[in-house]
């Protein structure tokens, strides 16, 4: 395998990067080579925009060139045994990248673990490094520190570990110039004594004379690199800003990827800061003619004072540079001696020890986020039992009463005021011995005595004269329905019995209760039937016992033995509860980590703990531990709530109730996971996860059950990740199935399914995402 010369830290050769496609490409790299010696600070200078920081992720391996090729220590960035990403390069990217909840001390330690260094050695360095760059407090949070002190901090990140390489991007920008010089003073010393290498960019131009070679940048292109006083004596020069517009101008317009070449985007404007002394000034069209009066070139910048022309820069690459990576180098350069990276174990070891205590601080120091996180599961179980399933109450009910109207009675108290009790009455003798009565049976105001087994909560009993104007009162919205009985209920009534073969059909009608109900509220007219009905049973029953017949003459000929499974009177809750606990888990562990790769991508985190050589699979794993624990207790507290509390009956084996819910919410984090890497932003993560909520709840049989659904439907339903496990768990709760059950076991076998496949699709994400 071909190597790069020991004499280059760093070599990069026909760098070319795109964003975009088709038109709308925009080209941050063409053909670009650089060369930085080892042992040596190599100063990257150009204005925002032109490619540096692109080019700087491609040197740790955060992104891919398109053509060209990168050879970082001797090796290729990301290639066994490189150290690249690792150890052996310290990485100070332009933003902060820091955990705004961890403390300085923490945030060094989180590094220092990150590189496989024992406590006692980042202890050395956090000294060493406060004195240095003149860190805030130590027990400080980075949230609470200044933009200044922030870039402190992120500085000493980079530095915790003593790196061969290292790769600061704008590290001095924001701090006072004394700072700023006792920085460059101490990189000077590692590059000259230790034979560090430095890779630096900055907007302070003129500190960049303190490099030993200058790279001067320009629309994704270098257009010098060499030494700062060969390039002021080449172009004659006082300032390396006068240097860049020279060869900025021999540059000519920038093509920034259209089709034809000769266009030129006029909307975009290149600016540079320059330092003069106390603070930074932009170059502007009139310095532009300050300097092409000074080098009395009459307006033309291609001729320069030593007579260079438009190709100054192929006239500058002498010496070899532009050789090949692998082939020669340059002499007189010290090599650096490698020093050997930490074992596997011991990297894994910290990485996975750095990534959960930040993670866990993160959490713990949210405290009213966390107190959401424990509280939510509760409140949602107990508003979900308190409201659902319980019978309405304070319903109202329209009452037309004829029997007590021809009596010149407004109501039944009335009656029972002046007449007793309604109902019926056997006097004359017992029963034979056939048991059958011989005695009498006296009804009277049976009408009244319906009422009275009506389930006065749920509705109240309002008497109207006029059926019409009983009717109004429930079209209006005032009432839940209308009870009619007609004048002659109770002699009718009682004839249907006696009599029922011999009546014409109007006194069989005079015998019946007609029933208007407003069933635009499903559920309420659907329990008012069933309440209406069973107080008539009731009604019935105790009416025929009370006369010495049987009961069951007045009920219709089928009788509903003891269920198989469940009660005689199931609740809506109870159905529900199952379908109910495992989509709450699902999305909570969803919206617990829907965000959390999204926030550490914004915040730069991610890729900075990824050049210090932590793998995706490590970040994840962490995740999954810290957001797993999160998820236990809230599955825990929501189990608690629903078995305990509110005595949500389960007949089966509570392990596997248990089991099945941990793994359901397990599968909803590992969703949320997705979401998250495969989302840009908080806000597109944030439709996703919605998105999926109604379809998974409408769909999984937790509101209807699938078999309502048309044939489509269920297979899509069955498809869905607590389709299957919500069956599963309603057999064990409501049936008492076991695992041996393929009713219950494929629940199981199928939310495990759905956890690693997603979890599989997170790890090839994140593989092949830049």
């Amino acid at each position: 395998m071909e190597s790069m010369s020991p004499s280059y830290a760093v070599c990069v050769r026909g760098a070319s990067k795109a964003y975009g496609s088709g038109k709308k490409v925009l080209n941050v790299l063409e053909r670009l080579d650089m060369t930085v010696q080892k042992g040596s600070i190599y100063g990257l200078l150009g204005a925002s925009g032109c490619g540096k920081t692109t080019l700087l992720s491609c040197t740790v391996g955060r992104r891919r060139l398109d053509a060209g090729s990168v050879w970082v220590l001797g090796g290729r960035p990301g290639e066994p045994g490189s150290g690249v990403p690792g150890p052996r390069i310290g990485y100070m990217p332009q933003d902060v990248a820091l955990v705004g909840e961890l403390t300085v001390r923490e945030t060094l330690l989180y590094f220092g673990w990150l590189f496989g260094m024992s406590d006692d050695a980042i202890g050395e360095r956090i000294v060493f490094l406060q004195q240095l760059l003149d860190l805030p407090p130590l027990n400080k949070f980075v949230k609470l520190l200044s933009g200044g002190q922030q870039r402190r901090v992120s500085f000493a990140a980079a530095l915790v570990h003593d790196p061969e390489l290292l790769i600061l991007d704008e590290p001095t920008v924001g701090l006072d110039p004394i700072l700023r010089q006792a920085i460059w003073d101490y990189l000077v010393t590692i590059t000259r004594d230790d034979h560090k290498t430095v890779i630096i960019t900055t907007h302070y131009i003129e500190e960049a004379k303190q490099a030993h070679t200058i790279g001067l940048m320009r629309a994704g292109r270098l257009l010098a690199e060499d030494s700062p006083s060969r390039l002021l004596g080449r172009y004659g020069s006082e300032t390396l800003e006068e240097v860049f517009l020279i060869l900025s101008s021999n540059q000519g317009p920038v093509d920034q990827g259209h089709d034809d070449p000769g266009t030129v985007d006029q909307g975009s404007v290149e600016t540079l800061s320059v330092d003069q002394g106390a603070g930074t000034l932009p170059l502007s069209a009139s310095s532009t003619e300050a300097l092409h009066q000074a080098h009395g070139s009459n307006g033309d910048l291609n001729s320069s004072p030593n007579g260079h022309d438009a190709l100054a820069l192929q006239k500058l690459r002498a010496n070899g540079k532009s050789a090949a990576c692998n082939g020669g180098g340059l002499g007189g350069v010290h090599d650096v001696p490698v020093r050997p990276s930490p074992p596997f174990s011991a990297m894994f070891k910290g990485h996975v020890k750095a990534l959960l205590v930040k993670s866990f601080l993160r959490i713990l120091r949210h405290l009213g986020a966390l107190g959401f996180i424990f509280i939510f599961p509760v409140l949602e179980v107990g508003v979900f039992f308190t409201a659902i399933g319980g019978d309405p109450q304070g319903l109202q009910l329209s009452v037309v009463n004829e029997e007590l109207y021809a009596m010149n009675l407004t109501s039944c108290d009335q009656y029972r005021a002046a007449f007793g009790a309604p109902g019926s009455t056997y006097s004359g003798g017992t029963d034979d011995d056939y048991g059958q009565p011989v005695g009498n049976c006296s009804v009277r105001m049976l009408s009244c005595a319906f009422l009275d087994y009506l389930d006065h909560n749920m509705a109240n009993q309002v008497y109207y004269k006029e059926r019409e104007e009983a009717l109004s009162a429930t079209k209006a919205g005032d009432s839940i329905g209308v009870l009619y009985f007609s004048p002659n209920f109770t002699e009718y009534l009682e004839a249907r019995r006696l009599y029922g073969s011999e009546l014409s059909e109007d006194e069989v009608e005079q015998g019946e209760i007609p029933i208007w109900l407003d069933m635009s509220n499903r559920q309420l007219g659907t329990i008012m039937t069933k309440s209406i009905v069973d107080s008539y049973h009731a009604f019935s029953r105790d009416l025929l016992g009370r006369c010495h017949a049987n009961p069951k003459i007045g009920e219709i000929p089928v009788h509903f033995e003891d269920p198989v499974y469940g009660v005689d009177n199931p609740n809506f809750a109870v159905f529900a509860a199952p379908g109910i606990i495992l989509t709450m888990i699902f999305f909570l562990t969803t919206g617990l980590t829907a965000t959390v790769m999204i926030t550490e991508r914004q915040e730069g985190l991610w890729d900075r703990s990824l050049v210090a050589g932590v793998t995706a699979w490590e970040s994840l794993l962490a995740h999954v531990v810290t957001q797993g624990v999160l998820m236990g207790i809230q599955a825990a507290l929501a189990l608690i709530m629903m078995f305990l509390v509110f005595k949500v009956p389960c007949v089966g084996y509570m392990g596997d109730v248990i089991s099945l819910t941990f793994l359901t919410g397990m599968t909803g984090m590992c969703f949320g996971f997705f979401v998250s890497v495969s989302c840009e932003t908080v806000t597109s993560a944030n439709f996703m996860s919605l998105g999926s909520f109604y379809p998974i709840i409408l769909l999984s049989g937790v509101i209807w059950p699938i078999e309502g659904m048309p044939l489509l439907l269920r297979w899509v339903a069955l498809f869905l990740p607590t389709t299957l496990s919500t069956t599963s768990l309603r057999n064990i709760m409501l049936r008492g199935w076991s695992l041996s059950k393929p009713e219950v076991y494929v629940g199981f076998l199928v939310t495990a399914v759905w956890a690693a496949a997603l979890i599989t699709l997170c790890m090839i994400i994140l593989k092949y995402r830049k």
